[in-house]
């Protein structure tokens, strides 16, 4: 509902149409009723709280779904898709805008994930292929759903009024952002480092079995698939079966069946616990 707001807010509808639109869609659903009000009250102190921050912020693209094709260092064609939240201008530069609508919020995680975001990066990646231009950085715009519960005999109207009682207090515990931004060349550091070799391994995979999912040991002519693998690897898996004597070491700290030994990796401080 409020990633539905935010794009129908983008495109210049105002407060009082987003209102009719989703009590008309959730009018026959009380629990839909319920949370769209809590979502169009929690959406009045976003625009609110960020209403002077977005004014010079041009958007020119939301939930645009996109399907941009990438050619591999092999020579591999292969077409990335996806739908981007929102794409805006500020300043000369271009930027990836991510909503997250989450109850809880790790705000280290969020501050450090873009170096390790598959899926950011992938999308800052095929912005520039599309718009012909690198990304400035990422913005992640996280809103925080109310974790309040309705007291046993409090009606709907005096939990929504608790709730806007408890967003006008704390806005920032509510509405949080991260920015990141780019150095130069770290969209296309990635890509070399990162997304071709993951490209390339999927490529090869699928062509390794595509003749035949169903027998994915040997490929068309006959000859072993070096490509595909079992568990565990060659190696006896004691959690083959969802439990054995590592599990219980793990999880009840009970060592029964294993032995310490500690001369087969004497370059190790501590002894390590075999099967």
């Amino acid at each position: 509902m409020f990633h539905s707001i935010l794009e129908e807010h983008a495109q210049g509808r105002n407060l009082a149409y987003l209102k009719r639109k989703l009590q008309q869609q959730a009018k026959n659903d009380p629990d839909a009723k319920a949370m769209a009000d809590q979502c169009l009250l929690l959406f009045k102190y976003y625009e609110e709280t960020w209403r002077e921050n977005d004014a010079g912020r041009n958007y020119i693209s939301q939930e645009e779904v996109f399907r941009v094709p990438v050619y591999l260092p092999s020579g591999r064609k292969i077409d990335l898709r996806g739908r981007y939240d929102e794409i805006y201008r500020e300043n000369g530069a271009i930027w990836l805008q991510e909503n997250k609508t989450k109850a809880h919020i790790d705000e280290l995680a969020l501050s450090n994930i873009l170096a390790h975001d598959l899926q950011t990066m992938l999308y800052c990646y095929t912005i520039k292929l599309k718009y012909k231009e690198e990304p400035r950085g990422v913005l992640y715009n996280v809103i925080r759903r109310p974790l309040l519960k309705q007291k046993q005999k409090e009606t709907d109207l005096d939990f929504l009024h608790r709730i806007e009682d408890d967003i006008k207090t704390r806005p920032e515990h509510y509405f949080v952002r991260f920015r990141t931004e780019f150095g130069d060349g770290d969209v296309e550091k990635f890509c070399k480092r990162t997304l071709f070799p993951l490209l390339e391994s999927v490529c090869v995979w699928w062509e390794s079995i595509k003749a035949n999912p169903f027998n994915p040991w040997t490929q068309e002519d006959g000859s072993p698939n070096l490509h595909h693998y079992e568990r565990p690897f060659g190696v006896y898996d004691s959690f083959r079966n969802g439990k054995g004597d590592y599990f219980d070491l793990i999880t009840r700290g009970v060592d029964s069946g294993l032995e310490l030994i500690e001369t087969v990796f004497p370059e190790l401080e501590e002894p390590v616990v075999v099967g």
